[in-house]
């Protein structure tokens, strides 16, 4: 009886055993994650969902636009991008910093005016209209390696001008100065002129250290009044 017994526990464990298999065999495998739900135009271009962005792809399939957690990009794969409003403005608005980056030229053609302002506690401002180009900030500074001004007239207006410079040339046709005081100092100064050398003073002084020598072919000397001159020893002649 007990072997009896045995047998039967023995193919009742093997009968649970294999109903357990089949069952697990029956289970159905996974099905495999069915692709986002496009939106198709009928020109082929679709909008889709892919790896958590909100992208825009023409027929070719192509970026056009993609959304990305907060962020947006806008592509022209192959052609022009043009932002048009025929009846309203466009304005680009950041938070941050607006960068143009282009492999070529950056062109404006404004119908009437083009202007930079920076805002802040002292404004800088550079305006350009078509006959006048304008620049008003509280310090200019220009750095180049060569410069050049053409102009058919200039006006400077300024309370200090200081010019530093290894060489300085001035080529002019007419030069005239107006000024209360002129105070000029050099180590060396050379003088030619041509012509007539003519000088118009209330009073004149001239102070030398050294020797001072005058050469001429002929000297004429008028004084309406005296004429003196003083020294240990006049020699004439």
């Amino acid at each position: 009886m007990p072997q009896a017994t045995e047998a039967i526990e023995f193919k009742r464990a093997r009968a649970l055993r294999g109903e357990a298999e089949s069952a697990s065999d029956s289970v159905p495998a996974p099905l495999p994650e069915a692709p986002a739900p496009r939106i198709v135009l009928d020109d082929g271009a679709y909008a889709a969902r892919r790896d958590g962005a909100l992208e825009l792809h023409d027929a070719e399939g192509r970026l056009l636009f993609s959304y990305r957690n907060g962020s947006a990009e806008l592509v022209a794969p192959s052609g022009d991008l043009r932002l048009s409003a025929p009846r309203g403005s466009i304005k680009l608005d950041a938070q941050g910093d607006v960068e143009i980056c282009s492999s070529r030229d950056v062109v404006q053609r404004p119908a009437r005016r083009a202007a930079i302002e920076v805002q802040g506690s002292g404004m800088a401002k550079l305006e350009v209209d078509k006959k006048t180009i304008r620049a008003s900030a509280d310090e200019l500074a220009v750095v180049t390696r060569r410069s050049e001004l053409a102009t058919g007239e200039a006006t400077v207006l300024a309370r200090k001008i200081t010019t530093k410079a290894t060489e300085i040339a001035t080529v002019v046709q007419r030069y005239e100065l107006t000024a209360r005081r002129i105070v000029e100092k050099s180590k060396e100064a050379f003088r030619d002129v041509q012509g007539l050398l003519q000088t118009k003073a209330g009073r004149t002084r001239t102070i030398v250290e050294g020797v001072c020598s005058l050469f001429t072919r002929r000297t004429v000397m008028v004084s309406d009044k005296d004429t003196s001159i003083d020294g240990s020893k006049v020699l004439l002649g």
